[in-house]
C-alpha cells in the first residue's frame, strides 16, 4: 500500500491492491478517521495469489500512481494511472510488460525461472521516468516514450561476483537522489542512482555508494514513506463543478449565516457532511441539527449526498 497527501493539505489517501482482485481500495485518512471511500476495479492487472511481491508509489506532484509486480501469474507488469488528489479517485489506467531479463545464474535461466519478479518502483524527482527493481536487474522507463524499445533502459545487471545481494525496494530521498534496499544479501552497502532525471547511463548508478558497515551488520531496504512535504493544491473542493454551480432545490439550512446552531430540513436520517473551503471533511453526522460554535467565523460548505449549501459561520 502506498499514501499520498490529500489536495488540501491535511487529510491523506491511501490505496491498497486488494489480494487476488484486479480492485484498488482508496481509503480516505483524517485527523480522527480512516474511511473506506472508493473501490475500483480494472481490466488489468489481476493481482493473483502468487504475485505478492512488488512496490507502489506515487509521482513527486501526486498526479500519478504506479505499481509494479511480478510472479508466477503475471510475469514482470507495471501498472500507471492518473490520479486525482482532490477526489481520490484513479483513470485512464494502463499496463506495460516489463522486460524479462536472464538472472546471470545459467542454472536457473536454463531452468526457465528468469528474471520476472519486481521488489522495487519509484519515479524520478521530475516525474519524466519509473525505475524498477527485479530481483537481478534494474530498469529506468521513460513511460511518455512512445517508442516501446527506446523508452527502456538497463541501469544495472547484478554481479555475481560482487554483489551478493538481491535488489529490494527503491525509495526517492530528499536529496534528489534513489536509494536501492536490498531483498536478501549480506552486503553493508546499498547502491544508489545519483542523477535520476538524466536518461541512459546519465543517471550515475553508484554501486556501493551508501556504506552501512558502521552498523555491523547488513544494510536492507529503505522504509516505503510517502511525501510529507506534498503541499495542498489550489482550489481544490471534492465535489463536482456542476454541484456548486446548480446547488441546492431542496435542502434548507436555517438561520444561514449563524453563530451557534445550523437546523437541517428535508434531510431526516441522511448524512451530514461539512468541509472547509479548501475541501477538508471537517465532520460528519446525521443529526439535523449542527452546533457551529467550535469553528473559526467564515465559509463552509454543507454536503447532503448530491446537494451541496454554503453556509456561514459569524
Amino acid at each position: 500500500m502506498m499514501a499520498c497527501r490529500h489536495a488540501n493539505g491535511y487529510d491523506w489517501w491511501l490505496l491498497k491492491q486488494g489480494f487476488d482482485t484486479n480492485i484498488v481500495y482508496t481509503f480516505l485518512v483524517t485527523k480522527d478517521t480512516v474511511e473506506l471511500s472508493h473501490v475500483q476495479s480494472f481490466a488489468e492487472p489481476h493481482f493473483g495469489v502468487a504475485d505478492i511481491f512488488g512496490q507502489a508509489c506515487f509521482s513527486t506532484n501526486g498526479s500519478k500512481y504506479a505499481f509494479a509486480t511480478g510472479g508466477v501469474n503475471l510475469g514482470a507488469q507495471l501498472y500507471i494511472a492518473d490520479f486525482d488528489r482532490c477526489t481520490g479517485l484513479l483513470s485512464n489506467p494502463k499496463t506495460i510488460n516489463v522486460p524479462i531479463d536472464s538472472t546471470n545464474y545459467p542454472f536457473f535461466d536454463n531452468q526457465g525461472k528468469r528474471d520476472s519478479t519486481i521488489l522495487g518502483v519509484c519515479f524520478s524527482p521530475n516525474d519524466n521516468f519509473l525505475y524498477i527493481n527485479k530481483y537481478f536487474n534494474t530498469y529506468q522507463y521513460e513511460y511518455n516514450n512512445p517508442d516501446s524499445v527506446q523508452a527502456w533502459y538497463l541501469v544495472h545487471r547484478y554481479d555475481t561476483l560482487a554483489e551478493y545481494s538481491l535488489f529490494g525496494q527503491l525509495q526517492k530521498g530528499i536529496d534528489g537522489r534513489i536509494y536501492m534496499g536490498k531483498h536478501s544479501g549480506y552486503q553493508p552497502f546499498n547502491n544508489v542512482i545519483n542523477k535520476p532525471n538524466i536518461k541512459g547511463a546519465g543517471c550515475d548508478f553508484c554501486q556501493f555508494c551508501l556504506d552501512f558497515s558502521a552498523f555491523n551488520g547488513a544494510s536492507t531496504s529503505p522504509p516505503n514513506m510517502p511525501d510529507f512535504n506534498l503541499g495542498p493544491l489550489q482550489p481544490c473542493w471534492p465535489l463536482e463543478n456542476s454541484q456548486l454551480a446548480v446547488g441546492s432545490k431542496q435542502l434548507e439550512v436555517y438561520p444561514n449565516p449563524a453563530s451557534t446552531i445550523f437546523y437541517i430540513k428535508n434531510a431526516e436520517r441522511k448524512k451530514k457532511e461539512l468541509y472547509s473551503v479548501l475541501g477538508e471533511l471537517l465532520f460528519s453526522t446525521k443529526a439535523d441539527e449542527i452546533n457551529m460554535t467550535f469553528l473559526a467565523k467564515g465559509m463552509y460548505y454543507l454536503r447532503v449526498e448530491n446537494e451541496v449549501v454554503k453556509v456561514v459561520v459569524e
